[in-house]
């Protein structure tokens, strides 16, 4: 075997996790600035009887620049993806 490459077959070792690098973990902060948005759009009547109405991501994207200027969240996939989770 040249490399020293002890798995033949090319996949992970056994008992190798994958880990998802992708994943964001959201804190405390950021969560309470997003359930903020979420009461603030409910009392502006945003929320209808099938959910919110169109654009309501973009009140929330906007809500957490406004508290983390330097943020990296978007609308789509960070805040839905919270939102449905």
């Amino acid at each position: 075997m040249e490399g020293g490459n002890s798995n033949p077959g090319g996949g992970r070792a056994s008992g190798a996790r994958k880990t998802n690098k992708t994943r964001r973990i959201w804190s405390a902060r950021e969560e309470h600035v997003l359930m903020v948005a979420l009461k603030d759009l409910v009392a502006h009547g945003w929320k209808s009887d099938n959910g919110f109405h169109t654009g309501y991501l973009i009140h929330y994207e906007n809500a957490m620049k406004v508290a983390f200027p330097n943020t990296d969240l978007l609308a789509t996939p960070h805040i839905t993806s919270k939102i449905t989770s």
